[in-house]
């Protein structure tokens, strides 16, 4: 994702590609719950960190082998757009593992 810029209108899908590798074999991942952060940025040198109560629900998609976590954002949805930039990170759960990525950064206009 790196920076992506959007109006604060909108009500799009973001998604991000996530690959899980074992013994040099893809995994899939198509079961495993998913979710995002968006945490905003106050000093354009730090990059936030999501607490528990920061992350929403996302969904998990295939295409070949290679899986997207994807999450609805902007009006109505669980992420209301509001005019700032955000640090965006990605979690996906398996038994005890939980590993979470900044997967870039949101800037609403």
């Amino acid at each position: 994702m790196s920076q992506l810029i959007i109006s604060s209108v909108t009500r799009e899908f973001l998604r991000v590609k996530v690959r899980v590798m074992e013994d040099g074999e893809p995994v899939d991942i198509s079961g495993f719950p998913t979710s995002w952060a968006f945490m905003l940025v106050t000093d354009t040198n730090s990059t936030p960190e999501p607490t528990e109560i920061d992350w929403f629900a996302g969904t998990i998609t295939a295409e070949l082998d290679y899986w997207y976590s994807s999450v609805l954002i902007g009006a109505g949805t669980a992420f209301d757009l509001v005019d700032g930039t955000y640090s965006v990170w990605v979690r996906i759960v398996s038994g005890s593992e939980a590993p979470a990525r900044n997967v870039g950064r949101l800037i609403v206009t």
